[in-house]
């Protein structure tokens, strides 16, 4: 089995801000701008906080409600309206990320979680701010569990209906290279994990257990089990920085940014993170 730590969603570069932790402890997901079938105000958009208000809000304008987004992952049942009945949580990646998830052997089974930069806020929608002196943090909002791994083509969008306006079938740049979509399971299958919920789906809040970034350092310095030092996670060979000063039981990761996709291979020894994978699902509800 393997873990995809998959960084997905707004931060300083893309979108400009960070994601909100709303006033009600939600985390929200900001999809990226880019050309696509979507728009802003058509994600949440029912919700007390609908994604095309807040995005304006929170960006000053610089990103617009009817701006197209990057809809990707896309693994909440209920961010968008009138779903196709054999709808999963679905997931594109193309390129050199692909080629990376591919060489990793990535596919049935594996999981990616998926993290993003992330500030807490306050206000309605239409007044959302964040809050003064509170810190930038990386956090974990969502998973998603490979039931499938679709290679994109022409032929896609009549095989696969229900994904037909999935930015990787409908855009030609995700084309100039590998392009696949993972599919994710009805069911969350991990042997030794209780919780049972979807193979994908979405954190309904914030709680300290999806915190990535080490209490009291800069965002991209992370707190993890030992145990992700001693099986390797690519592209950190040299990154880890001793043990954690909150916890000395962990270890202090220094992550590589940007970053698209970082594994970590459990081989056959999956006992060695169900702990950790516990205590994260823990947070996780029915989507």
């Amino acid at each position: 089995m393997r873990i995809i730590l998959s960084r997905k969603g707004f931060d300083t570069t893309s979108g400009g801000v960070p994601s909100p932790i709303l006033p009600d402890g939600r985390l929200r997901s900001l999809p990226i701008p880019e050309q696509g079938a979507i728009q802003y105000a058509q994600i949440y958009s029912n919700d007390a906080y609908p994604t095309g208000t807040i995005v304006e809000v929170l960006t000053k304008g610089k990103v617009r409600a009817d701006s197209t987004a990057h809809l990707d992952p896309d693994v909440d049942y209920y961010s968008v309206p009138n779903r196709h009945s054999d709808w999963r949580g679905v997931f594109g990646q193309s390129d050199g990320s692909q080629t990376h998830l591919a060489n990793q052997k990535v596919g049935e089974g594996d999981l990616f979680l998926f993290y993003g930069l992330y500030q807490a806020t306050e206000g309605d929608a239409k007044n959302l701010e964040y809050v003064k002196e509170s810190p930038d943090i990386h956090t974990f909002w969502g998973w998603l569990q490979v039931d499938k791994v679709v290679p994109v083509t022409e032929n896609t969008a009549r095989d696969f209906p229900q994904y037909k306006d999935h930015p990787h079938l409908t855009l030609p740049e995700h084309n100039k290279g590998d392009n696949v979509i993972y599919i994710g399971k009805q069911d969350l299958e991990i042997g030794g994990v209780t919780k049972s919920l979807r193979g994908y789906g979405t954190f309904p809040a914030f709680d300290p257990r999806l915190q990535l970034t080490a209490e009291g350092k800069n965002t991209s310095m992370w707190c993890l089990p030992q145990w992700f030092e001693e099986k390797g996670l690519t592209y950190h060979s040299d990154k880890f920085r001793g043990c954690c000063e909150k916890d000395q039981s962990k270890v202090l990761l220094e992550s590589t940014s940007p970053g698209q996709e970082f594994v970590i291979d459990l081989g056959g020894d999956t006992a060695v993170a169900l702990e950790w994978l516990q205590g994260i699902f823990d947070c996780a509800q029915e989507s």
